[in-house]
């Protein structure tokens, strides 16, 4: 035998195996479902004896005891020797078990209690499952309780579910003279009903059903082995065949993939190299809009300032404007001063005048006096005061010629510096005003800086935001540059391990 023919036993020995481990997978599975069944048999049979037991027993309760009450007969345990005695609903439930019993060996019904009756008292015991029944129903009545067993040799399904006191049966029981409690309510735990019905026969005849599926199941299985052995002698030359067309498709595939490889990597190396630079302008975009920022924040500083100095110099201009107002006022205020000065030194020289004329006549008047002799004495004095304050009045005019002179002098020279002041406050308004207006060029030369500088700003943050989504796209370039370059690689990978596959395959076949 050649050496691919010799691996045949190879290939069927884990085929052979696998058939193994479903057969033992099948046989557990079967046994299990016949454990399963066995006991659905079982718990089938005594549900339905319990029903039955259960339905009788209430219609025994209802409708027969409470007739013979009715008709005067009595309804007492002890019922066998007396006809007028019918037996108390539990003890027809004891005895339809041991007739049970009879029918069917094995097979009983048996009712017990917490609370049994004194003539039963004696005899009462109860065994594990008893025991657990009693409790289980206890804590809940609603819920049956069973149990596979071994008793006598025989598989039995033993199934007890609650006898709970009916309305029937709680004046009876609580009047009872041999009653152990007389407290009983509708709806309480009275005892527990067990029916006990064996469950062997049927065991035995799903056993037999269960192995003739095993072997039916275990034939299945060896002929699907000699069908894979046949199919695998019968198909080794076309798997030959498929595995040197495959061979030689995968050779192909690598080549190209080899290629394509490193293509893909010498596009990857590409793409890393542009988003390096792509990077670095976009690194050098974040600066010069930082720059932007910068130059718009202080053009529209130096705005501020040219606005509040145009502010300032309007100020000045309006100041000058009112200084001027005031100087006017003050020249033609100190004019009409001048005219009143005029109108004093007019008046003072009138006084003077007056004055004189008022000496001359006191003199003719004390000549006068002193010609007249005593007679004219009061007279000559009169006279002679008038003289003095004709001389005083003189001399006080004189004085206020020379200050009415002084002041007209200052007053002229007040108005011609006042006249100096206007023109020199009008030239420094034309000044202003000059300086007003290139502060106004100023700041309208500014604003179209701020405006070109805010938009160049602008212009900067778009192109920030359109060289970070260039980076970000080469960035994914890249990876998926990579990526692919890897996917490649697997790719690569995968066909060598599909070479040898195909070459074992071949040794097989």
């Amino acid at each position: 035998m050649d050496a691919r023919g010799s691996m045949l036993p190879k290939l069927l020995l884990p085929i052979t195996a696998s058939l193994l481990v479903v057969m033992a997978l099948v046989t557990a599975y079967m046994l299990r479902l016949k454990d399963r069944n066995t006991e659905l048999a079982g718990l089938t049979t005594a549900r339905a004896i319990s029903g039955m037991v259960t339905t009788l027993r209430a219609f025994y309760t209802d409708e027969v005891v409470t007739r013979a009450k009715d008709a005067g007969m009595g309804i007492d345990y002890d019922f066998a020797d007396d006809h007028t005695v019918l037996p108390l609903p539990a003890t027809l439930v004891g005895v339809l078990g041991e007739r049970v019993g009879e029918v069917q060996p094995g097979a009983t019904v048996r009712l017990y209690s917490r609370f049994p009756f004194p003539h039963r008292q004696d005899g009462e015991t109860y065994d594990a499952f008893e025991m657990d029944a009693l409790e289980a129903l206890e804590r809940d009545p609603t819920e049956p309780f069973h149990r596979l067993e071994e008793r006598d040799g025989r598989t039995v399904m033993r199934y007890a579910t609650a006898d709970r006191m009916r309305a029937a049966c709680v004046g009876c029981h609580n009047t009872h003279p041999e009653s152990p409690k007389t407290d009983w309510a509708v709806g309480d735990l009275r005892g527990v009903v067990e029916v006990v019905t064996p469950v062997d026969e049927a065991e035995k005849a799903l056993a037999a059903g269960t192995m003739y599926l095993i072997g039916l199941v275990l034939s299945g299985l060896l002929a699907a082995a000699l069908v894979s052995w046949l199919v695998t002698s019968g198909v080794r030359r076309s798997i030959r065949g498929v595995v040197d067309t495959l061979t030689n498709a995968v050779a192909q595939i690598a080549s190209t993939a080899a290629a394509q490889e490193g293509s893909a990597e010498s596009q990857a190396a590409a793409v890393a190299e542009t988003t390096v630079t792509i990077e670095e302008l976009h690194a050098s975009f974040a600066n010069v809009r930082r720059q932007a920022e910068l130059a718009s924040a202080r053009s529209r500083e130096s705005m501020q300032l040219a606005t509040a100095g145009s502010a300032a110099v309007q100020a000045t201009i309006d100041g000058m404007h009112e200084v001027r107002s005031e100087v006017g006022s003050m020249a033609t205020q100190i004019i009409e001063l001048g005219e009143r000065t005029g109108e004093i030194h007019t008046i003072a020289e009138f006084v003077g005048a007056i004055a004189g004329q008022t000496h001359i006549l006191a003199l003719n008047a004390s000549i006068e006096a002193a010609r007249v002799g005593s007679v004219g004495q009061g007279f000559a004095v009169l006279a002679e005061d008038i003289r003095q304050l004709a001389e005083e009045s003189h001399g006080s005019a004189v004085g206020i010629r020379a200050l009415a002179a002084e002041i007209q002098h200052s007053t002229d020279t007040t108005v011609m510096v006042a006249e100096g002041g206007m023109k020199a406050v009008d030239g420094a308004i034309e000044r202003s005003q000059g300086s007003a207006d290139a502060f106004e060029e100023l700041t309208s030369s500014l604003g179209d800086t701020v405006e070109s500088a805010h938009e160049t700003s602008l212009a900067v943050v778009d192109q920030v935001a359109a060289a970070g989504q260039v980076a970000d796209a080469m960035a994914a370039i890249s990876e998926a540059a990579h990526g692919m370059t890897s996917g490649l690689r697997e790719t690569n990978e995968a066909l060598r391990r599909v070479t040898e596959t195909a070459g074992r395959i071949q040794q097989l076949a």
